[in-house]
């Protein structure tokens, strides 16, 4: 209970190493009790901890190896996370079996109940859908989806998703509410990733002014551990 509490406040801190190396920890100790259980509680925290490292092939064997668990143990409302986990990451690679995984999520939805996990798993699967969407250039529809996120944790690992949708939709009043709110949580963090996506969003908003924020996001990228995340400042939409 205490690694899971060490973990779950690290999750809401965004602070990835304790994060990962808890869970880590966890998945271990299960593995060698044959706690299968735990073992499933484990895989899809650790899938998100991968992908925040930028490993997504880490994230896509953790969160398999969770779905293929909960069918083999019959507890089919444990591979609704995995699941959405699964059609995220299929999202970012532009992996056709999107909406394969999407299907059979909206299946488990249907027939299971998910337990404590069922805001994280309508999130994520409210985020797979708007990244899905802005990569195929269907912006209202991306921030349709994006904009109803509500967990916390997750709106700020779909921080970017969740901005570029708002400027290429053109919705400037929620650029500048999500910017106000990313401020004032890396304010309250030593998160080198929260200052960074805190910078980006100030880039958006500050039209001809944008290059110094934009190279200040650069700069605590440099320290933060998420590839993806610097990669996608790299490629800011500046049409503002």
């Amino acid at each position: 209970d205490l690694a899971n509490a060490i973990g779950i406040a690290s999750f809401h801190l965004a602070d990835d190493e304790p994060f990962r190396r808890t869970f880590a920890w966890l998945l271990t100790y299960a593995r060698e009790r044959g706690a299968y259980g735990l073992v499933q509680f484990a895989l899809p925290r650790l899938a998100l901890a991968a992908l925040c490292a930028g490993r997504l092939g880490d994230a896509v064997s953790h969160a398999s190896e969770a779905r293929q668990l909960a069918s083999a143990s019959g507890q089919i409302g444990l591979s609704a996370m995995p699941l959405a986990e699964l059609a995220l990451y299929a999202a970012f690679q532009g992996d056709d079996r999107f909406d394969e995984y999407l299907e059979e999520l909206d299946g488990v939805l249907a027939r299971n109940q998910v337990g404590v996990l069922g805001a994280l798993v309508t999130d994520a699967r409210r985020w797979a859908l708007g990244e899905h969407d802005l990569a195929a250039g269907r912006y209202a529809d991306s921030l349709h989806h994006l904009e109803q996120m509500k967990t916390v944790p997750l709106t700020h690992l779909a921080g970017y998703a969740r901005l570029d949708a708002a400027v290429r939709a053109d919705r400037h009043d929620l650029v500048q509410a999500w910017s106000e709110e990313l401020h004032a949580f890396a304010t309250a963090v030593e998160s080198q990733h929260a200052r960074a996506l805190a910078a980006y969003a100030a880039a958006l908003l500050a039209g001809q002014d944008a290059d110094p924020h934009f190279q200040a996001a650069l700069a605590h990228h440099a320290h933060s551990g998420r590839p993806i995340e610097a990669a996608r400042t790299e490629l800011p939409v500046r049409e503002f």
